[in-house]
């Protein structure tokens, strides 16, 4: 099993799907913080509880509590974030933070059509960045792709030398690819430092361990994959404006494998 400790930041991860949000809370003038349930339907984890927070210029339409189809970008939880939960207990079930980004209201919490939902349909993942992790005989690989949220962006503006906050706003994916559709010697598993993006059904979150340092991933089968190449790292990464296109120092170069 091939493995990189390099995470570069050429990703992006968010996902699409059915949730229900709640508990609806002001985290600005601006900014109401929901928790977000989605169903994983694992034998370990039943389903994920996320802090999804949606920027509004004015009145939100959002029931207190409802079955919302959305799409939001998204990052694990780590100690520090303000998920404005009311206790430490409650702070501790947390899975993930995220932005919404769009949101559909499929039924309201205190209608009828609501209690006879079918609740059991996954979050559909969809990302992109470099394979930091590659198991061919296990058909799965790993990819951390960094992803902008403002939780880690508030958290990271009140980081002081004293309070240092160094976490990346991440979301850890184990891909796995079904061994039923391949069942040849050409397993589209990506090497380490491979480019890709996929897509897939989050199925289960999954313990792992960095060295002594637990580490949850967000387990993904993956249903379509793109490969797009070899990540060449920088040589002097070079600081880049809002809205400008990368400087000669921060190119991918791509460099497509045959059978990939």
């Amino acid at each position: 099993m091939a493995t990189s400790t390099s995470t570069p930041s050429h990703s992006s991860v968010q996902m699409v799907g059915l949730a229900i949000l709640e508990n609806p809370r002001k985290s600005s003038p601006r900014t109401t913080v929901f928790d977000a349930y989605t169903y994983v339907g694992s034998s370990t984890v039943e389903r994920a509880l996320g802090s999804l927070r949606i920027y509004h210029e004015n009145a939100l339409d959002l029931s207190d509590i409802g079955w919302y189809f959305l799409t939001a970008t998204c990052a694990k939880m780590v100690n520090g974030l303000a998920v404005y939960a009311e206790s430490e207990a409650e702070q501790a079930e947390f899975n993930f933070v995220g932005d919404i980004k769009s949101y559909h209201l499929i039924a309201a919490g205190d209608s009828e059509a609501f209690k006879t939902l079918n609740l059991a349909l996954r979050m559909y993942i969809m990302a992109s960045g470099v394979v930091t992790v590659s198991d061919t005989p296990g058909l799965k690989f790993v990819v951390e792709p960094e992803q902008y949220t403002q939780a880690y962006a508030d958290k990271q503006k009140a980081s002081t030398d004293a309070t240092p906050f160094t976490e990346k706003s991440i979301f850890p994916i184990e891909g796995r690819l079904d061994p039923n559709r391949y069942r040849g010697n050409k397993k589209p598993v990506p090497w380490v430092k491979r480019m890709v993006s996929f897509g897939g059904f989050l199925t289960d979150i999954a313990s792992a361990l960095d060295g002594d340092t637990p580490l949850d991933r967000f387990v993904v089968d993956v249903d379509n994959i793109a490969f797009f190449g070899a990540f060449t790292p920088p040589a002097t990464p070079a600081p880049m404006a809002s809205g400008s296109t990368p400087s000669a120092g921060e190119q991918v170069a791509f460099h497509v494998h045959p059978l990939l």
